[in-house]
């Protein structure tokens, strides 16, 4: 399998560009993911409430559309990895949480691509890619990481009987 042309080795431990959030965490954003998600949680709620961890996502996704920009930087880093493998599958993502996002924190993140694994499965023939996206506060203080796993892969011809 290859990379076209690239070495796959060569981007374990690579790290993507830091992202910094559009926006400031708000009461209001806080509220509407717990409304969004049905989370009545009291502490999402009231006039000093913590986000719900997994808000982390989507405290530092871009904008989907904005007059006259284009699109929103994809959010795995895992995707930009020059494989020869057009299809991917996500298979897990794990979350480690640290400190509570607050309103007024402008969050960062940074992706590392943590491994890659040639593998082949009942899809076809491709990689796994393991990448890691850690989260950070204004003030550097962590707030979490992601680990995400996707399945990159070419499809295999179907068999007919």
């Amino acid at each position: 399998m290859s990379m076209g042309g690239n070495r796959w080795q060569d981007w374990i431990g690579r790290k993507g560009e830091v992202i910094e959030s559009e926006f400031s965490v708000s009461e209001a954003s806080i509220a509407y993911f717990s409304e969004f998600s049905e989370n009545g949680r009291p502490d999402y709620f009231g006039s000093d409430p913590i986000a719900p961890p997994t808000m982390l996502m989507t405290a530092t996704r871009g904008s989907a559309w904005r007059p006259g920009q284009e699109v929103a930087v994809p959010y795995y880093f895992a995707l930009d990895v020059p494989l020869d493998a057009p299809h991917s599958i996500n298979l897990s993502i794990e979350f480690e949480f640290g400190k509570p996002l607050r309103p007024g924190d402008r969050v960062s993140r940074q992706s590392t691509i943590a491994d890659i694994v040639p593998k082949t499965l009942r899809l076809g023939d491709g990689f796994i890619v393991v990448e890691h996206i850690d989260y950070w506060n204004q003030n550097g203080e962590r707030l979490g990481r992601l680990t995400n796993s996707l399945f990159r892969y070419t499809k295999k011809e179907a068999v007919r009987a």
